[in-house]
């Protein structure tokens, strides 16, 4: 009988024993194994998220500065300058010449990394419709430009692309199609990498004006 109730009281001395040192160790040991694979696997897919986001927006701003540039363009009456970084010409904002006596002046140019349009509403002086003396309102089209250079290309009327002179210059009187290419970035070091997309626009008023 006295061996029985040592048994018994070995028993209920370990069952109270708790974990040891070793057993504690390990089981941390895991559990922040554990921690940092799911962590790892959290912070993958919120990074994933957090490109798809830029991506998407990024693709957003392209596609519409895309189609206000093509439907501001299209009705240019006439190319007053054109070079890869600016286009100058003009349009009737109303599209009516009979209401609106003098055209408008617009002008696409590149400020920092941003895709800047300016108008300006020429005034008729002396019989004649001049921009002089007006000033300009600018309004950004499109922010973080992955390259400034080479935005606008230009081509004739039989479809080939006009080469600028050692200034720069294309002759303006010559283009009758202007393609422009846009690529964004918002951050050039880390990713996603650059979105670009590029249209071209065919000046429709200028050839009826042949």
């Amino acid at each position: 009988m006295r061996v029985v109730n040592k048994n018994r009281q070995s028993k209920i001395k370990d069952a109270r024993r708790g974990f040891t040192l070793i057993e504690m160790v390990m089981t941390t040991f895991l559990f922040s194994v554990l921690t940092l694979v799911l962590a790892s696997f959290v912070i993958k897919g919120v990074e994933l998220y957090r490109m798809n986001n830029i991506q998407v927006s990024l693709q957003e701003k392209v596609g519409l500065a895309m189609r206000n540039f093509e439907q501001l363009t299209r009705a240019a009456t006439k190319v007053m300058a054109a070079r890869p970084e600016e286009l100058l010409y003009l349009r009737y904002l109303t599209l009516d010449s009979a209401g609106e006596p003098c055209p408008t002046e617009v002008r696409y140019f590149i400020q920092a990394e941003n895709l800047v349009v300016g108008t300006k509403q020429q005034q008729m002086l002396g019989g004649v419709c001049t921009g002089e003396g007006v000033g300009e309102e600018t309004k950004l089209v499109i922010e973080h430009l992955d390259q400034t250079a080479d935005i606008f290309a230009y081509y004739n009327g039989g479809g080939e692309q006009l080469s600028p002179d050692e200034g720069g210059n294309i002759v303006a009187g010559d283009v009758r199609m202007i393609k422009i290419n846009i690529a964004l970035d918002k951050n050039k070091i880390e990713a996603p990498r650059a979105i670009g997309a590029s249209t071209k626009v065919n000046l429709r008023n200028i050839k009826q004006n042949l």
